[in-house]
């Protein structure tokens, strides 16, 4: 169980998501996460797969298996955008503007 946990609280570290942010993220209670993260409990199966998409690693990344996240190539939707926008400062807001500006200059 320990090995979850910790694979689990480097896949927060390296996504740069606190434990909040996963609950939204995969739809679960904030006290479970932290029960996973605390090493009190796992996760059933579906809360599993739910921590790994939401965490966009693999299972095998969770379970200790490999040490490459293998991060998959899903799409991202606009609400992983703007959660990953709200962590920024206005400095790197502003670069991020700039960056999708150009983006959308340049398939127009």
């Amino acid at each position: 169980m320990k090995r979850f946990s910790d694979n689990l609280k480097r896949a927060l570290k390296l996504r740069g998501m606190s434990q909040q942010e996963l609950a939204q993220q995969s739809g679960l209670m904030p006290a479970a996460i932290n029960h996973f993260v605390c090493s009190r409990r796992l996760p059933s199966l579906d809360n599993f797969i739910k921590l790994a998409e939401a965490l966009n690693v693999s299972a095998d990344y969770l379970l200790g298996r490999t040490e490459q996240p293998q991060v998959s190539d899903k799409a991202y939707s606009n609400d992983d955008l703007a959660a990953a926008a709200s962590r920024l400062n206005p400095s790197q807001m502003k670069t991020l503007i700039k960056i999708a500006l150009t983006l959308s200059t340049e398939a127009s």
